[in-house]
């Protein structure tokens, strides 16, 4: 024999799933509106590559000339490190010297290389620590 009483709160607990449901849907649909920023007010202030140590040619110098190449078969990109140019291993702030020696010691490192497209400027490279 059935129970009243449990049919009653699996009714109960049905009607509350649905209206729970609806009011999703309705959240979401609002959170979608008040979500959408025109296009024209976003403005670039860097770009970045990932790229292994093997795509990337380091400058001679504190400022010179960085190359990276993203892909195989992808145009190589050129930036211009200067002194403003930051050298990062993990979250530490290096000269590019110390910079160097890590990717020595690390050859399998990972690259965050950070630029100014506009200017073709190097703004930061950042290496994986390990």
């Amino acid at each position: 024999m059935t129970n009243p009483l449990h049919i009653r709160t699996t009714a109960t607990t049905l009607c509350a799933l649905l209206v729970l449901l609806i009011a999703s849907v309705s959240a979401s649909a609002d959170d979608s509106k008040t979500r959408t920023v025109p296009a024209s007010k976003f403005k670039i202030v860097e770009q970045a590559l990932e790229a292994s140590t093997r795509q990337v040619i380091l400058p001679g110098s504190e400022t010179g000339i960085l190359v990276v190449t993203a892909c195989v078969g992808c145009t190589p990109v050129s930036l211009t490190a200067g002194s403003a140019t930051q050298w990062q291993v993990g979250q530490d702030t290096v000269s590019l010297a110390v910079f160097r020696q890590h990717l020595q010691r690390q050859p399998r490192a990972q690259l965050g290389v950070f630029f100014n497209r506009e200017r073709s400027e190097l703004l930061r490279v950042v290496a994986t620590a390990r």
